[in-house]
């Protein structure tokens, strides 16, 4: 895709991430740290949904590849769908295609409260500024509402199973694996444990305005642990303290930094 003349996507796989397993991390990291970092990108990134019509490449897999070519036909492919663009940009060299990013390019939470406010409606109670749970109110209710969350199919199962199974969270993607499920769940409820403590502290106060302030705290944990614990560690140096706004500078997501750059979850 990128030139006849580069390697094939899965040869480079193949190529970097041979090596022995089980190999303990030098600077003492866990595979939670891979995770968060998931949710991080879950915050400012949303661009893989494909495109209308679909678009499919295809990435050579060599015979006998251990995981895709195991009868040794020499044959096979893996389909890659190209994301979906806009539409208005792809025409030529000098414009090349800009991909649509459907989350906001801020920290502002919308891995809990979704960016769409009748999808974060659908999650509250309407009741002293809280999240609705499932029986025992340890966990988020099933997604009986069929809000649009990503379908993932479980492993080696090529059927489509019934979307009421899983969780209802703010984000299409959060039913992909157990541990960004287990991340989500966590904010989620610390979203109603803030709103608890808010309530206690403000009785008077009507149920939006205590959901909007327990809102803001959990924000402001998740960009605390994002810019001042996640990031130190993956860079390796501390972040420069905050400088205030600027107006000037623009705060999208660029295709390197989205496809390549921050791949770490």
């Amino acid at each position: 895709m990128a030139g006849m003349d580069r390697p094939s996507a899965r040869a480079l796989s193949q190529a970097l991430m041979k090596g022995s397993d089980g190999l303990s991390s030098v600077r003492n990291l866990t595979v939670l740290f891979t995770f968060f970092g998931q949710v991080a990108a879950s915050e400012i990134l949303m661009a893989s949904e494909s495109g209308c019509p679909i678009e499919v490449h295809k990435i050579e897999v060599f015979e006998c590849d251990d995981a895709y070519d195991k009868e040794c036909k020499g044959s096979k492919m893996m389909p890659f769908h190209r994301a979906l663009y806009d539409s208005k940009t792809g025409q030529s060299p000098n414009s090349p295609r800009e991909q649509l990013n459907q989350m906001t390019s801020w920290i502002d939470g919308s891995f809990v409260y979704s960016t769409s406010e009748a999808w974060v409606n659908s999650m509250r109670t309407f009741e002293n500024g809280t999240f609705r749970t499932a029986p025992g109110g340890k966990f988020p209710p099933k997604n009986h509402d069929r809000v649009p969350l990503i379908n993932y199919p479980p492993a080696k199962y090529l059927g489509m199973l019934n979307p009421e199974r899983m969780y209802l969270l703010g984000d299409p993607r959060i039913n992909q694996n157990p541990a960004l499920l287990s991340l989500g769940v966590l904010f989620y409820r610390w979203h109603n444990v803030m709103a608890e403590r808010v309530q206690a502290q403000h009785p008077d106060w009507s149920d939006e305005d205590i959901f909007q302030r327990a809102r803001r705290w959990v924000i402001a944990s998740l960009q605390n642990i994002i810019l001042y614990e996640y990031l130190p560690i993956l860079l390796m140096e501390e972040i420069t303290p905050y400088q205030g706004y600027q107006p000037d500078l623009h705060p999208g997501v660029c295709h390197v930094f989205q496809s390549a750059a921050f791949r770490f979850g």
